[in-house]
């Protein structure tokens, strides 16, 4: 498996109760696995089909930087491809709609315990 989420525990924003929330780890062993043979595939691939030879290193990086680039689309586009958008244009919407099933909505809190949410998002480190 390539991703697995795992429940972290953190405040809600809604009380001072401790409620689950989930993480998501990924799996860079597998993942390199997978590109490095998908790699092998875009060689054989563009030697066939093009007549071109590329290294193979070479492909697996950029298919590392396409997916990294993939990554933050869908994070960027989140909303459009869970909820808003045009269903055969969103990604996997299924598998969000199926979790949603599975889920039971909170009770609406007054408005006066409603607590603002905070959002802390990590600098890349300069290299």
């Amino acid at each position: 498996m390539v991703a697995y989420l795992s429940p972290d525990i953190q405040r809600s924003p809604f009380n001072h109760q401790v409620s689950p929330m989930t993480t998501v780890f990924i799996d860079q062993d597998a993942i390199q696995s997978a590109l490095k043979l998908a790699a092998s595939e875009l060689q054989a691939h563009f030697l066939q089909e093009e007549g071109e030879l590329y290294r193979a290193d070479d492909l697996q990086q950029a298919l590392n930087h396409w997916l990294e680039l993939s990554i933050e689309s869908l994070v960027d586009d989140v909303l459009f491809h869970a909820v808003e958008g045009d269903r055969s244009y969103a990604f996997n919407r299924e598998a969000f709609e199926a979790r949603m099933r599975r889920m039971q909505p909170m009770k609406r809190p007054a408005h006066g315990e409603i607590q603002p949410v905070t959002v802390q998002l990590k600098q890349p480190k300069a290299a």
